[in-house]
């Protein structure tokens, strides 16, 4: 063994930022089995069926994972990616969203209101909030 003490929260491949390799897996010592990896990424690709950009992140951090964690010469996964189709998002119209601005406390309102406005990301709003607090 190589005396490397793996720990989950540690070792996290995200997959759309929801999971990780090691949650999924459940097990420290079935980490260190590339059929796992294999497993996983083939999860990803049927199951979840997460983008393409996810799929090729996921496998490069397993890849790393297996060879400089691991101390593996070679890795061979076995996976074949696929592309996905564009996904279009979905847009309220202005009724809706003021239906939604209405719903929401007073205290919070005019943070969401300019965020919409702004066409900010939830992340954006937040990011500047807690700089202008702290």
């Amino acid at each position: 063994m190589l005396g490397v003490v793996l720990r989950p929260e540690r070792v996290k491949l995200m997959a759309g930022g929801r999971l990780s390799f090691a949650v999924w897996v459940g097990d420290d010592r079935a980490m260190l089995r590339p059929d796992k990896g294999r497993d996983f990424l083939e999860w990803q690709v049927t199951g979840r069926k997460v983008a393409y950009s996810t799929q090729k992140q996921a496998l490069n951090a397993l890849v790393f994972f297996y060879k400089a964690v691991c101390g593996m010469e070679e890795v061979d996964l076995e996976i074949r990616l696929r592309k996905t189709q564009k996904r279009i998002p979905v847009v309220p119209d202005v009724a809706e969203v003021l239906m939604i601005l209405d719903k929401i406390k007073e205290k919070y309102r005019l943070m969401a209101g300019i965020q919409y406005g702004g066409g900010l990301r939830l992340i954006g709003a937040g990011a500047a909030a807690g700089k202008r607090r702290g």
